[in-house]
Formats: C-alpha cells, sequence, structure tokens
C-alpha cells in the first residue's frame, strides 16, 4: 500500500470509530419531537404519513419518521427524544482493494 493510501485509511478509520465522519451528531444532544405537528384520531392515534426520515429514539428504537417516534411515545406514555437522525445502528460496509480494508 502506498504511503498517502495509508494516511487515507488512518484518517479514515479513525474517523470512523470516533464518529467524526459517520455520525457529526453531537450523541450528548437530544431533541425533543415536535409531536403537536400529528392530530390524534380517537381511538387510533397518531395518522403518520409513510414518509422514511428514520429517527433513533432515546430507548434505541429506529422510527421511521417524527411522527412514528410520537405514536409510540403516545402509546406507551412513556419519554422519548430524538437521539438523532437516521438509524440507531450504524452499517460499516468495508471496501477491499487488493487485500486491504478500506
Amino acid at each position: 500500500m502506498k504511503p498517502i493510501g495509508v494516511v487515507v485509511f488512518a484518517v479514515v478509520a479513525f474517523g470512523s470509530f470516533t464518529g467524526i465522519i459517520c455520525n457529526p451528531v453531537d450523541r450528548e444532544t437530544e431533541i425533543e419531537p415536535n409531536c403537536d405537528l400529528y392530530s390524534p384520531i380517537p381511538g387510533i392515534g397518531l395518522a403518520c404519513n409513510r414518509m422514511f426520515e428514520p429517527v433513533c429514539g432515546t430507548n434505541g428504537q429506529t422510527y421511521t419518521n417524527e411522527c412514528e417516534l410520537c405514536s409510540d411515545k403516545l402509546k406507551l406514555k412513556i419519554e422519548i427524544k430524538i437521539k438523532h437522525k437516521n438509524s440507531c445502528v450504524k452499517v460499516i460496509f468495508l471496501h477491499i482493494v487488493r487485500g486491504y480494508a478500506m
């Protein structure tokens, strides 16, 4: 592997493990969901759209969108905030180049 490849690999690897590159969101920040945007339907709960804008709840659950999180919050009567945008579980892909993981 050429020296520049080693440097790039080291920066990407370090950034991925520390969350600098893969997850720029501050892990200590929790966002209060704006549940007032969604109207409850008596006997049913919230009528959420199917728009895919995943959020990670502070309960470790990935929700399709903020409305789905608010729906669970209403049904379960528990405090759930948005930990960060996107799925709770990170998927790491490795790219193999000439026998080296990149």
